[in-house]
């Protein structure tokens, strides 16, 4: 996996759904490892935002809608990793992704998969 082709394929997702998409670079400092960057990319539209964390040893995937999902959305999500939070007004999906050798194109498809 390229870093770059991982970003392009999120960022490539979110346009298509139209999100508006921002990229920040991110420093954090640990008593444990030192400096260590990642990248954010935000997809931000009318009800719902798409948080991609994208690190040197993990990529976490984070999408809060503010409309329910239906149960069958949901299980389908859930066989695929998502870990789903049901809250009062919102409805939080979330996935890590340990290996960063994974392509590009699974990335793609996840994301397709969640906001279609």
């Amino acid at each position: 996996m390229v870093a770059s082709e991982v970003e392009e394929a999120i960022k490539s997702v979110l346009a298509e759904n139209k999100y508006k998409v921002i990229v920040k670079d991110i420093w954090e400092k640990s008593l444990t490892s030192g400096t260590m960057g990642f990248r954010l990319i935000y997809g931000i539209k009318e009800d719902s935002v798409v948080i991609a964390r994208l690190g040197m040893n993990s990529i976490r995937l984070t999408i809060i809608l503010r409309n329910s999902l239906s149960s069958e959305k949901a299980s389908r999500l859930e066989e695929d990793g998502w870990k789903i939070d049901v809250r009062d007004e919102e409805t939080v999906l979330s996935l890590r992704i340990n290996n960063v050798q994974t392509e590009a194109r699974y990335i793609w498809e996840l994301l397709v998969k969640s906001l279609g």
